[in-house]
C-alpha cells in the first residue's frame, strides 16, 4: 500500500506540472480586426498605362491593418489578378513590412499584367487587387483583404526573355545570360575563343539587340553602354567576359576577366593572387594548391575592384564582395564555375 501511495502522489505531481506548463504557454494568435484595402476612385490611379509615364505612380494602395490579440510585426504583399479568378494566378506587385500603404509604379503594374499574367499589350482589362497580411515565418498566419476592381489599359511589355542569348557574328550561340533581378538585368560569363562580334537576343530571334557604334569591353561593370534593336555587332577580343545586359533600358557592359585565388591560406597571403586555369571543355576555372589553415577569396585581374567573390553563407555559392572562405591546411583542388547562374565553387582534396 505504501508503494501505491507513492505512485499516486507521483502521478498527481506530473499532472500538476503539466497544468502549470500549460498556464505559461504562449497565447494562440487570433485575428481580431479585419484587413481592409481602401477603394480607389477615378483620379486615384492611372487607367491608361504607357511607356511615357512608366516611372510615375500608378496608384498608392492603403489599407487598414490586420489586428491580432497580441502585438505583431506584419508583412504585407499586394497582389493582382484577373477579375473573377479568385486570385488563383495572383501576381505579387510588391512586398512591404509593418506599413499600411505603398505606391506602385506604372511600369511595375504593367509588367505584372503583361509579363506575368500574359495580358496582350493595348488591352483594356478588368483586374482585381488585394492585400495579404503575413505574420510569422515557420508557420505563417495569413489574412486577406477585400478585393478592389480596376479597369486599365496595358502597353507593350518590356523585353524579358527566359534567357538572353549571346550570338556570334555567324549567328551561332556562344553563350547566354540569365536574369539576376526583377529589374531586367541579365548576367553571365562568356568565353570567346577567338576574336568575334556579338549581338544579344531571345531564342526565337524576334528581338535582336546590338550597336552600330559600339564602345566594346571596358574596365568597369557599369551598365553605361547603349543597345538598340536591329543594329550591328559588338566586337570582342578572345577572352573570358562577364557580360551584363539590362533589357528594360537597353544598356550593357562587357568586362574581360581572368581569375585567381588570394588569402591568408595561400603562400603569398593577401599580398598577391595565384592564377587559376580556365578549362574550356568544362567551362570552369580551377587550381590545385597547397594551403595553410586560413581563408581565401576569388578575384579577377589581380585587383579587388570592381569585382571579387566570397561566400556569405558558406554554401558554395559565391557572392560579390562576399565573406572570406575558410579552408584548412592541405592540398586542395579549388574550382570556380561561372557557367551557370547562380554561380558555384567547390573545394576538394587533391587526387
Amino acid at each position: 500500500m505504501k508503494h501505491l501511495k507513492y505512485i499516486i502522489l507521483a502521478i498527481m505531481g506530473i499532472g500538476l506540472l503539466i497544468a502549470c506548463e500549460e498556464d505559461f504557454d504562449d497565447p494562440v494568435l487570433q485575428q481580431v480586426g479585419d484587413l481592409t484595402l481602401n477603394e480607389l476612385s477615378a483620379g486615384d490611379f492611372e487607367p491608361v498605362l504607357s511607356d511615357d509615364i512608366a516611372e510615375d505612380t500608378f496608384a498608392t494602395f492603403a489599407w487598414t491593418p490586420a489586428e491580432y490579440n497580441v502585438a505583431t510585426i506584419n508583412e504585407y504583399t499586394i497582389e493582382v489578378d484577373t477579375v473573377g479568378n479568385n486570385f488563383e494566378n495572383a501576381v505579387e506587385l510588391v512586398k512591404v513590412a509593418d506599413t499600411t500603404q505603398k505606391a506602385v509604379t506604372v511600369f511595375n503594374f504593367n509588367l505584372a499584367l503583361t509579363g506575368k499574367l500574359g495580358f496582350e499589350p493595348n488591352l483594356n482589362s478588368d483586374v482585381e487587387v488585394r492585400v495579404v497580411s503575413i505574420v510569422g515565418e515557420t508557420n505563417p498566419q495569413m489574412a486577406y483583404s477585400n478585393a478592389i476592381a480596376l479597369n486599365v489599359t496595358t502597353y507593350d511589355p518590356p523585353f524579358e526573355p527566359e534567357k538572353l542569348i549571346v550570338y556570334g557574328s555567324d549567328d551561332t550561340e556562344i553563350g547566354y545570360l540569365m536574369p539576376v533581378d526583377e529589374q531586367g538585368t541579365y548576367e553571365g560569363y562568356v568565353y570567346v575563343e577567338a576574336a568575334n562580334e556579338v549581338q544579344f537576343g531571345d531564342e526565337a530571334r524576334e528581338i535582336i539587340l546590338g550597336n552600330d557604334s559600339p564602345v566594346g569591353p571596358d574596365d568597369d561593370v557599369d551598365l553605361n553602354d547603349d543597345l538598340l534593336e536591329d543594329q550591328g555587332y559588338i566586337p570582342m577580343d578572345s577572352g573570358y567576359y562577364q557580360v551584363t545586359v539590362n533589357t528594360y533600358d537597353y544598356t550593357y557592359d562587357m568586362y574581360s576577366t581572368y581569375w585567381g585565388v588570394i588569402g591568408s591560406a595561400m603562400p603569398d597571403g593577401w599580398d598577391s593572387d595565384i592564377d587559376m586555369t580556365y578549362v574550356p571543355e568544362d567551362n570552369v576555372w580551377t587550381i590545385t594548391q597547397e594551403t595553410a589553415d586560413g581563408e581565401f577569396k576569388f578575384r579577377p585581374n589581380d585587383i579587388w575592384d570592381p569585382l571579387n567573390y566570397g561566400d556569405d553563407g558558406a554554401d558554395g555559392v559565391p557572392e560579390e564582395y562576399g565573406a572570406n572562405i575558410a579552408i584548412s591546411a592541405g592540398t586542395w583542388t579549388i574550382t570556380l564555375d561561372l557557367s551557370e547562374y547562380p554561380y558555384s565553387y567547390t573545394v576538394e582534396e587533391a587526387k
